[in-house]
């Protein structure tokens, strides 16, 4: 008897179409299930507009089982699938797995959601659960026996949650092959959706499990596990397949890449491949958090084949009492940024892209302004700093850990689109220029993100959220980089202090202040539940709104004189210094504002660009001109041609696109002294 299985995902962005978990357990089934031949395995659900579709999509397909992948960013459109289904398939099984299902802590998962038959934890190996799984079906003619299931939770009587607590062999797990060649039929008939030009991103696993108990973190494969690794083999034979098929890109799934001596030899493979394939062309890692002189390693052979985009860091926080509170083990900032120093010499151009979360127990605004002293004195960016998402399997989702160190939070909207498409088109308005802009989804998708811990209140959160964006939006743009640096060297001003300062002065001005007040209130109306993200109108004729984030970066662009003539004034009276009227007349010539045009020079009082290139500051007047005739707006270069549409509409539409879109460095590359 025929029997057929669905999978259905959805990931979060699109360059991650892969169906990793239906490809590797198919392949398992195929090779250790009892009843191979009896499963049809349809191809899975990984694309959809919307779950209307997605939905009549499943029920033509009339399957026996229906798996579905749960994350924060598809949770509410699965619900919705998925209960419809029951209603729609009766006699079809449901099975939730991944890290967004909490049956593991709420009692009444199984009465608030009648329709799901068995959840899989998101420390489980699906492989081994999914094989289980398919064999009860077929040895009970078509109906699940969640008994027979290791380590899984199903409905007992009333809809009681109960855990199998059968534990599943990890460590003897039984590696397939090659499994995408083995499924090589439904990638070559899928190449375009799976594989699109410049978006195609293979997702590589050389090991499984984690050895560390990050207090947020849940990773896939199982944290606070041993690690597990895959054939050596296998893995060469995967990283050959990925560049035969030309991927763009391989995002190399393992906690802690470079853990293993072994890491190298698959850096080295990947770096051999790029040069017989020309691909993959970049890579990601999760770096390791105790093996420096490995990482070090890792990211030199990836710089030398041009195949990094950056040295990504993960630093959570600086703060050794913070990092206490959530269990962090991880090598000293320093040394980390000794290594990057290092590297640095040999790949001048590489950009440094340090992450974090904000708001973990123990951080507070002072932490936070000391974070900005720490970092950016490096000369590096100031991390991104991203919400603390309180996930259902991570510690700090359990009771103990809650109650422990006060944690508050807010539900929802999941947020993850808002720092990528960071536009959301208003209604009565037509996108125009290609621009990717969010669409408002009707579902209500709820996560729990922290506001609130015994560390700092939600008004303080408001204040340290504040903080860290108007510094990624000022400093890691150039926009306030020279004055404060400046200040620090001169009048040892600490970084953080001048931002603080900064942005205060810019709230309390009488032009201005109101604009920047609307970045705190989209933060506060964030944190007392009044909007679901953080947008804001910026002009009654841009038919955009705008994150936060890059609304810092639009207003100060289209501003730019009173923007400059305010931090110069207040930081020149402060410390009694009339050069920095100069220096924040100089800086404004030397980012890409509203105003800017190839070739246009500016004349100062001083020799400011010697003086950052190291040499003495000297009272001689000056003259510069920018050349830059394109901007990088993500990977291709865009002309600066928005000053032929003034009058129009499509004026700050076109500058926003250009230049504000993507939060990066906007000064101008090509300036010289005439």
């Amino acid at each position: 008897m025929s029997r057929k299985f669905l999978l259905v995902s959805k990931p979060a962005y699109k360059n991650y179409q892969i169906p990793y978990l239906w490809t590797t357990a198919k392949t398992y089934y195929e090779q250790h299930g009892k009843y191979s031949s009896e499963w049809e395995w349809a191809d899975p659900l990984i694309e959809h507009e919307g779950w209307e579709e997605a939905l009549d999509h499943i029920i033509e397909q009339k399957p026996d089982l229906v798996g579905f992948s749960v994350y924060v960013w598809n949770e509410g459109s699965f619900n919705k699938i998925a209960k419809n289904l029951r209603e729609k398939l009766p006699n079809c099984q449901i099975l939730f797995g991944g890290p967004q299902c909490d049956a593991k802590h709420n009692k009444e998962y199984f009465r608030e959601k009648p329709y799901v038959d068995l959840v899989v934890p998101g420390d489980a190996y699906g492989e081994l659960i999914l094989t289980a799984v398919l064999d009860s079906i077929s040895d009970n003619d078509g109906v699940l026996d969640a008994r027979t299931i290791p380590y899984c939770f199903y409905p007992g009587k009333n809809r009681d949650v109960v855990f199998q607590d059968v534990p599943i062999d990890k460590k003897n797990f039984a590696w397939t092959d090659n499994a995408f060649r083995r499924q090589q039929d439904y990638f070559d008939r899928h190449r375009e959706e799976i594989n699109p030009p410049m978006l195609g991103k293979f997702m590589l696993e050389t090991s499984r499990g984690c050895p560390y108990r990050c207090s947020f973190c849940d990773w896939g494969g199982g944290t606070y596990t041993k690690t597990i690794k895959k054939p050596f083999g296998t893995v060469m034979d995967e990283i050959r397949w990925a560049a035969e098929n030309q991927f763009q890109g391989v995002y190399i799934t393992d906690a802690n890449f470079g853990l293993f001596d072994i890491d190298i030899e698959y850096a080295k493979h990947l770096a051999k491949m790029k040069e017989e394939h020309g691909y993959p062309k970049n890579i990601t890692i999760q770096p390791t958090k105790s093996k420096l002189h490995n990482l070090e390693k890792i990211f030199d052979i990836f710089c030398a084949s041009k195949q990094l985009p950056y040295f990504k860091l993960s630093v959570e926080d600086l703060n050794e009492n913070v990092l206490k509170n959530v269990d962090r083990v991880d090598f000293p900032f320093e040394e980390k940024m000794e290594m990057v120093s290092r590297l640095l010499k040999k790949y001048p151009n590489m950009e440094v892209l340090i992450e974090g979360i904000l708001g973990l127990p123990g951080s507070s605004l002072n932490t936070v302004i000391k974070d900005i002293n720490r970092t950016v004195g490096y000369g590096i960016d100031f991390p991104n700093f991203y919400h603390w998402l309180l996930l259902p399997e991570t510690p700090a989702y359990d009771p103990t850990y809650r109650e422990k160190f006060k944690i508050g939070t807010i539900k929802h909207k999941v947020g993850i689109t808002d720092y990528h498409t960071p536009i959301r088109l208003k209604e009565g308005h037509e996108a125009r220029d290609n621009v990717q802009t969010i669409v408002t989804d009707d579902i209500n998708i709820t996560a729990e993100y922290v506001v609130e811990t015994i560390s700092y209140s939600k008004e303080e959160y408001i204040k340290m959220h504040s903080l860290q964006t108007f510094v990624s939006s000022n400093h890691n743009t150039g926009l306030l980089s020279k004055i404060a640096r400046y200040l620090n060297t001169e009048h040892s001003i600490d970084w953080g202090d001048f931002y603080n300062e900064t942005k205060e002065v810019l709230l309390s001005h009488n032009k201005l202040g109101t604009q920047y007040a609307l970045m705190d209130k989209a933060i506060h109306d964030w944190v007392y539940g009044d909007n679901v993200s953080m947008f804001v109108d910026p002009d009654p004729n841009f038919r955009y709104e705008i994150h936060i984030n890059n609304y810092l970066l639009f207003l100060a662009m289209t501003n730019a004189d009173l923007f400059f003539e305010c931090v110069g004034q207040h930081w020149s009276k402060k410390v009694s210094d009339e050069r920095i009227l100069d220096l924040a007349n100089y800086s404004k010539n030397t980012v890409i504002t509203l105003e800017y045009q190839p070739g246009i020079a500016h004349t100062v009082d001083h020799n400011w660009k010697e003086y950052f290139d190291g040499e003495a500051l000297t009272n001689v007047s000056s003259t510069y001109q920018g050349n830059d005739a394109e901007i990088a707006v993500g990977q291709s270069m865009e002309k600066i041609d928005w000053g032929q549409y003034k009058g129009t509409p499509d004026y700050l539409t076109h500058f926003f696109y250009r230049v504000c879109y993507i939060i990066g460095n906007k000064e101008i590359k090509h300036i010289e002294r005439i």
